[in-house]
């Protein structure tokens, strides 16, 4: 009875395989159809200028930045005592 379980593993249980294989094959090389009614578009690969670069989109916010100055903040009231003992 060995024999038929090699058979059966090395024969039978191919068959998921091989179609497996095949269907992956005909998906790759298949060329998606475009709706009937899609407009078609033209893309011209050229910039406004004529260069073939494209200007990049500007991220929202870049840009010059610019920091806020910043202003010394008033000391509290015990804060002050403790600065004047630690200096003196």
């Amino acid at each position: 009875m060995i024999w038929v379980e090699f058979v059966f593993m090395m024969l039978v249980l191919k068959i998921p395989v091989i179609y497996v294989c095949w269907l992956v094959w005909w998906a790759v090389r298949q060329v998606p159809e475009p709706p009937r009614d899609a407009v078609s578009v033209r893309v011209c690969p050229t910039g406004p200028d004529g260069s073939d670069e494209r200007p990049r989109p500007r991220r929202p916010g870049s840009g010059p930045r610019r920091t806020p100055v910043r202003v010394p903040r008033p000391m509290a009231a015990g804060a002050s005592a403790a600065a004047r003992k630690v200096s003196s």
